[in-house]
């Protein structure tokens, strides 16, 4: 950049940055790098604000300790999120009240949000499983169970007659036999 703006002379870096395009900042570094003939490093990672995990390098440890207990998994197993009842202002204020976090040094809400979305966590209230829908086979299900009850009741009342008649042919009080197996027998047919 900086030798094409050379060639062209007096006024190269307006017509760079008019008819190419060119940001004039940069046809300026490129003159300067050609002057000197070192170049520079941009470091554009350096850039910007840095995480908050390099500010506080415990503070996700902190959030996952907080969230953890109350957090719950989908009561459905469609996914493998958490979620938690606990908002982010509240987490905020768990870190300040049990972990000794200062109101400063803590990041604002909207970043805290952002880390327990990052974590795995989503933040709204636990949604009970709904029941499932009838489907076509309950009838005949229910239909099934009714009779095998039906078929027990019957067999147990048979089976309570037939003592009966056997002890009544006992000898000694055969009334006051048969007065307690019926007992016995009407407890178990509930």
């Amino acid at each position: 950049m900086g030798s094409v703006v050379n060639l062209i002379g007096r006024g190269g870096q307006c017509f760079a940055e008019e008819i190419l395009g060119w940001n004039r900042v940069t046809v300026r570094k490129g003159q300067t790098e050609l002057r000197s003939g070192t170049t520079f490093e941009n470091r554009f990672s350096a850039r910007g604000r840095r995480r908050i995990e390099e500010c506080l390098p415990h503070l996700l440890d902190d959030i996952r300790s907080i969230v953890e207990p109350s957090g719950q998994t989908d009561p459905t197993f469609r996914s493998t999120r958490i979620y938690s009842p606990l908002s982010a202002d509240e987490v905020r204020l768990r870190l300040i009240a049990q972990r000794g976090y200062s109101d400063t040094e803590l990041p604002c809400t909207r970043t805290l949000r952002n880390k327990l979305n990052d974590l795995g966590y989503q933040l709204r209230k636990v949604r009970k499983c709904l029941p499932l829908k009838k489907i076509p086979e309950t009838d005949a299900i229910f239909k099934e169970v009714h009779q095998v009850n039906r078929k027990r009741l019957i067999n147990n009342r048979l089976a309570q007659q037939i003592l009966i008649r056997s002890l009544s042919r006992l000898p000694g009080n055969s009334a006051s036999i048969a007065s307690t197996v019926s007992a016995f027998g009407s407890s178990v047919n509930r």
